[in-house]
């Protein structure tokens, strides 16, 4: 790289040499970071530099043309009166400044390219994909790619309301059903459905996935044990998990070799029955609800859409309802059945404190308390009270509490939360699932299992 003359008098050169001093002082700050792109600004300062050898021959003056472009850009004649002139005069600020443009654009498009080269070089970031040969700053970037760039599937909504699973193909594609558009990009296929596409074409194949489930409907034998919770639910789409032409929500899985169906995925949600084996040893078919599109299992505490949740819960459930006196059994003699329990005379008064009738049957918690649950902990009840109208926001009465106070001195009286009738056993059933160890732990998202949590769920 030659090196620029000794300073000129003349203003034109000295505008050139401080614009040769701005490309060195650039040019030191891209060699540390963006050494890939050195060798393009050495041409432009080559280019520069001659053009000022030109300049300061005795020749007529040349133009000044546009740092990175061949084309000329503004024609400016030195005299004997530009000598000495200062940076500042006024007729000399347009042409700075368009120089000053040119030279910044120009700069501005070789950063973008040498970003991209250095994004791309393999030495430059820790993380690298695990499909690919790119590198990204960050482990999010990182996986963010892989997520966008080499899904194996993409689920997407249309305009009209159908989705469908798009699987990437050979070229690694998505190919949207419309078969004008293809992409790489995970996002841009759902942004193209949901924004641009109606699915058109898949009507068929929604039809068609219908059909076939209600032949491997009917090739099911029926037996003496079928459970139908709604035996009067007719055999339509609904009923056997697809949804009718004007409805929002129609499901088509798109394979590799476009509209061909993955039956056993469509198969675990929408099939309208399933044979599941308890942990008894007996068989039983159930049948999906058309009400809610779930199997509800016969011991009436689980309910999935899912047959492989269903079949993972009945291998552990024994298919019956407890019986009452098992239910008996398991509850603390002192807990009363709600239904059975008759209400004393004065629990629920005639009238309130402020003379109004008690038409919504009103009652202080601390008397449902001890009617029904005597050895609960009233604290922790009276706690469970503030949360019971935070969900079904009744109003704020105040009673005093009339049971067991036979044994407590009328001083300590006080007036507290009343509930009204209609939440009366939700408030007694809470409190007697909290205190009668009975109380179910929390089920899994995914599988509707106890004892464990979705991080450690075999079926995630």
């Amino acid at each position: 790289m030659s090196s620029p003359p000794a300073t000129s008098t003349c203003t034109f050169c000295r505008n050139l040499e401080r614009e040769n001093e701005v490309l060195r002082d650039r040019i030191k700050e891209l060699e540390t970071g963006f050494g890939t792109g050195l060798q393009v600004l050495e041409t432009e300062f080559q280019k520069l530099v001659d053009r000022f050898n030109n300049s300061s021959s005795d020749a007529p003056v040349p133009t000044i043309s546009t740092i990175g472009s061949d084309e000329v850009d503004e024609i400016y004649p030195a005299t004997e009166d530009d000598v000495g002139r200062d940076l500042d005069d006024p007729s000399l600020k347009p042409v700075i400044s368009r120089k000053r443009k040119a030279f910044d654009k120009s700069i501005d498009g070789l950063d973008v390219d040498m970003i991209e080269s250095v994004k791309s070089d393999p030495q430059s970031f820790p993380f690298k994909c695990t499909r690919c040969d790119k590198r990204f700053q960050t482990q999010d970037k990182a996986r963010t790619h892989i997520y966008d760039r080499h899904s194996p599937q993409c689920t997407v909504v249309f305009i009209s309301g159908i989705e469908a699973t798009i699987t990437r193909q050979a070229d690694n594609r998505f190919h949207c059903p419309c078969q004008v558009f293809a992409t790489q990009n995970l996002s841009s296929m759902r942004s193209h459905a949901r924004l641009r596409c109606e699915g058109r074409g898949l009507e068929e194949d929604v039809e068609a996935t219908a059909r076939t489930l209600s032949s491997m409907k009917n090739s099911i034998p029926a037996t003496s044990d079928t459970v139908d919770p709604s035996p009067t639910a007719e055999n339509t789409p609904e009923r056997i998990g697809i949804h009718g032409p004007g409805s929002v929500k129609r499901h088509v899985i798109i394979s590799a070799d476009r509209l061909t169906h993955d039956l056993p995925n469509g198969w675990n949600l929408s099939s309208p029955e399933c044979k599941v084996v308890f942990s008894s040893g007996s068989e039983l078919l159930l049948k999906r609800d058309s009400t809610d599109n779930l199997f509800h299992c016969p011991c009436t505490t689980f309910s999935s859409q899912s047959v492989t949740q269903l079949q993972a819960h009945t291998n552990k459930c024994a298919g019956q309802v407890p019986s009452s006196s098992a239910i008996d059994e398991s509850k603390s003699a002192s807990f009363r059945p709600f239904a059975t329990t008759a209400v004393p005379s004065g629990m629920i008064p005639t009238l309130l404190s402020d003379g109004s009738r008690n038409e919504d049957g009103y009652a202080s918690w601390v008397d449902l308390v001890r009617l029904y649950c005597p050895s609960a902990d009233e604290e922790i009840a009276g706690k469970m009270v503030s949360q019971l109208r935070t969900k079904r926001k009744f109003p704020r009465v105040h009673l005093e509490p009339v049971l067991g106070m036979e044994t407590v001195d009328w001083i300590q009286r006080k007036k507290v939360l009343a509930i009204p009738k209609m939440w009366h056993q939700e408030f007694v059933e809470s409190v007697q699932r909290r205190f009668d160890g009975s109380t179910e732990r929390r089920r899994c998202g995914v599988c509707g299992e106890a004892g464990h949590n979705k991080a450690t769920c075999s079926m995630r």
